[in-house]
């Protein structure tokens, strides 16, 4: 019983690094998550869906519909959102 209890406390202290830049993280959902900035994506590990930005010398890839649409308006110029105070368009 002790052993096993050992064993459960080293696996929940257990150290992942990231392979390009040596950031460490805790659990492997944030290694994963933190990948994606270096370009690799969840479809290396076969997960799930993710979007990749096709503007040329972007590249960018993000793991929601929602953040890579909201991306694509830095690159059309789409200012969907109005302050209801000043009336400015971000």
């Amino acid at each position: 019983l002790v052993a096993k209890s050992l064993a459960i406390k080293a696996f929940a202290t257990e150290v992942r690094s990231c392979p390009t830049c040596r950031r460490l993280f805790r659990s492997a959902s944030s290694l994963i998550a933190h990948r994606s900035m270096h370009g690799v994506t969840r479809e290396h590990y076969g997960t799930r869906q993710t979007y990749r930005c096709s503007v040329e010398g972007c590249g960018k890839v993000f793991r929601s519909r929602r953040d890579f649409s909201q991306h694509n308006n830095t690159h059309n110029g789409s200012r969907p959102y109005k302050c209801l105070e000043c009336g400015k368009e971000y």
